[in-house]
């Protein structure tokens, strides 16, 4: 089992696409890989150097696997009590190895 929660999209997007490809490499038949990124559009894109995933792309990576749960949607977020209130463009993704 692979878990990388909103950390991959940090990585320049020629690193990502290769981490992916390794993280399926490496996982066992029969095994998942649980994976959160940032979608285009995500308010983080201003603010950092990230790659920001098409609508659609991730699942597409995942295209040979079984994907138990995939899902895009917008998420509530502040850091802190003081924090500001703003959202993430996600898609999270939890696939099967066949």
């Amino acid at each position: 089992m692979i878990i990388a929660l909103a950390s991959i999209h940090f990585l320049p997007k020629n690193k990502v696409y290769s981490l992916i490809k390794d993280m399926k490499e490496r996982t066992k038949k029969r095994g998942f890989n649980f994976v959160i990124v940032f979608r285009k559009g995500d308010p983080a894109g201003g603010e950092f150097e990230i790659c920001l995933f098409e609508n659609g792309e991730l699942s597409k990576l995942y295209s040979d696997w079984e994907i138990i749960s995939y899902r895009e949607f917008l998420k509530e977020d502040k850091h802190g009590e003081k924090g500001k209130l703003h959202y993430h463009r996600n898609a999270n993704l939890i696939a099967q190895k066949k």
